[in-house]
Formats: structure tokens, sequence, C-alpha cells
């Protein structure tokens, strides 16, 4: 069976609006300003930032083309910090879905009121009607060793992961899993490939096909289904019944606790005035593809690192890591050679950022 793919919207790009990357992490507006007045006038512009902390790009919509094309040809690799190039591109026009109006509920005198013990029958889900998702999988016969991150590497290959997991019931292994890619097409291809093949060791083969149905709704039914089960056997557990609470003194009143002190929050451990470091560098932008090792496989080929990894928050990828080289030499080659460039597994359109890290603090 055939999938059908949705042609790719084409991507639209706005003739005044520049998109502007790299940025130090000390830029401000004040200093948006001084490097980009002087090519026209603004309708709107300013740095990204989260909370307090600098995002590291900017977005600037001129009133005139004119001057966003200037802009772009003047500022395009240029250096507002030492040792920190910037990117300047044509930035991407913004869809805003339109919402559909509502149509008013007709008056009440005009509802026909229904029978009095008519009962509209509720229309059966048709299993068969499913429409099988375009971009997620149904992976069968999995290994019994295989956890997420065997799944997310054997599929990885293919394309962006939106996510992917190995499912269990409490400590038992259910030999199959789901996975999700962004694009349909890594989907299709993923499919065709490893349908029918054996993978880490298992003696079965692959059964790859599309999902008709959600995970969240099939674990909610597959658990339900459990307890109807264990109720109708008998074999859950009865309950006890509740002892009778003894009499206790009564509570204090909220008013006469007494409230522990807050904790000092830790001082932070980078200074935004501190030092760029000559042979440490931020690598902003990231793929969720990008690990450890596969970093340090992109920056080793520059020389000898002595440190290198991606920043992760529990499993959360969070997009960028730090590469640390033994010398300086090696550390600017990096930063010339990789700073603004698209990596193989980036999206279309977003490059990489790579700059000159904080001076962490010595210990006094």
């Amino acid at each position: 069976m055939g999938v059908e793919e949705k042609p790719e919207e084409e991507v639209k790009l706005s003739p005044t609006t520049i998109f502007i990357n790299g940025l130090p992490p000390t830029f401000s507006n004040d200093d948006l300003k001084t490097h980009f007045d002087k090519f026209g006038a603004w309708k709107k512009g300013e740095v990204s930032f989260r909370a307090k902390r600098s995002r590291g790009f900017a977005f600037i919509d001129f009133e005139q083309e004119s001057a966003a094309v200037k802009a772009r040809e003047e500022m395009n690799g240029k250096e507002v910090a030492a040792g920190a190039p910037i990117t300047v591109l044509q930035a991407r026009e913004r869809s805003r879905p339109t919402k559909e109006k509502k149509e008013k509920p007709e008056p009440a005198e005009k509802r026909e009121k229904p029978a009095a013990k008519e009962k509209a029958a509720k229309p059966k889900a048709d299993a068969a009607a499913a429409v099988p998702s375009t971009t997620e999988l149904f992976v069968k016969n999995l290994p019994p060793t295989f956890v997420d991150d065997d799944l997310e590497k054997v599929f990885a290959v293919f394309g962006p992961l939106k996510h992917s997991y190995v499912c269990w019931r409490r400590d038992k292994h259910r030999g199959y899993g789901f996975v999700k890619f962004d694009e349909s097409a890594h989907a299709a291809a993923a499919a065709e490939k490893l349908n029918g093949q054996t993978v880490g060791g298992g003696d079965k083969p692959l059964r790859v096909e599309f999902s008709t149905q959600s995970p969240k709704q099939s674990r909610a039914s597959k658990k339900s289904a459990s307890k109807d089960k264990e109720n109708a056997t008998g074999s859950a557990k009865e309950k006890k019944p509740r002892e009778p609470k003894t009499s206790a003194a009564p509570a204090e009143p909220r008013a006469a606790r007494a409230k522990a002190p807050k904790a000092a929050k830790p001082p932070k451990v980078v200074d935004a005035n501190a030092p760029l470091s000559k042979t440490m560098l931020f690598v902003g932008g990231l793929p969720e593809t990008i690990g450890t090792d596969e970093l340090k496989a992109k920056f080793e080929k520059f020389g000898e690192l002595s440190d290198a990894f991606v920043s992760v928050r529990g499993k959360r990828h969070r997009g960028f890591g730090f590469a640390t080289f033994t010398t300086e030499a090696s550390a600017k080659a990096a930063l010339d050679a990789l700073n603004g460039k698209e990596l193989p597994e980036s999206k279309a359109g977003k490059p990489i950022t790579v700059t000159y890290a904080r001076e962490k603090p010595t210990a006094a």
C-alpha cells in the first residue's frame, strides 16, 4: 500500500526582514541599533531573549527592501565582537493561520425538540477505515535486549526523529515500539529498507509499518482492559476496611507554625562580564540527533580536544554544547570553519553558531 505524500509548502522569504545569528551573549538591543541603524528606518527589531539570557540571534524588519539588502551584503560575516563573526540572512515570512468563523447557534424557538425517549445512536469507530500516519512507524519483533537508544540509532540514519521508544509493561519488554520522523519521505524510506531485516542479534525479522493508532490511546485502552480482567477473575486484592482514627491533639493553627527560612540561591556559574576563553567554544543550534560523540567527531579534526560535550537536562536535548581545545590555533580554526555552517543533520536554513565561550570562574 503506497503512501501519498503531501507536497511541501514553498518557503516564502520576507524582502524586508533579516535574520542575524551568532551574536555574543552580551549583545543588547542598543548594540543592534548601533550596528544596523545606518542602513535605514525599521518597522521592528530586537535581540531574542529567554528570561534574561540572550539566545544569540535577532530579527530586524526594515521599512525599505533596499535597506535589508544593503544590511545583508555589508554585515554578513562581519565581526561585532573579537573573533565572533555574525551571519545575516533573509528571514522567512511568518504565516498566520486564518481562524474559521464559528456558526452561531439557531435561536431556541427554531430548534427542533427531540422525542422524549429517542436517543441518537453513537457511530462506532471503524478500525478498517483508520488512516495510517505518514510520519510515525510501528516496529514489531524487536530483540528483548533493545532499549530506546538502540531503536533511535537504527532509525536516525534515515532522518531527524521527533520521538522513538520501546514499549514496556512494568519490567517486561513487549517486543515493539514506535518511531516518528519529522518528514514523511524519511519514514517511507526507513519502512522500505528495514521491514524484514534483523537487527541487534535478533532471530526474528522486523515488521515495520505505518502506525494507525496513537500510542497513548493504545496504552490507556490496554491498561483499562487489564484492570477489567482482574476484576472479572477476582484476582485483584481485596481492600481492607479502614480502622477508625484515634483522637489526637488538635493541630496548631497555620499562623503559629514557624516558617523555615528560604535557602540562598547559589551564585551563577558563568559571569556575564567574564573574559572570553581562547580555547573553549560554545556551539549553538545543534539538532537533536547530534550527541557528545558526534560533536567530538566534528571538532577533533581541527586539533586535540581536552573536553567536549552536548548539554542535556534529564533526557531532553538542550540544543547546544561546548568544545575545548588544547591550543588556541585549533579553536580558531574550528570557529572559522564551522560558524554559520549547516550540518548534514540540520534542517534547511538552520546553521549552527560557534563562538568563544566565557571563562569559568576559578575557586578562590
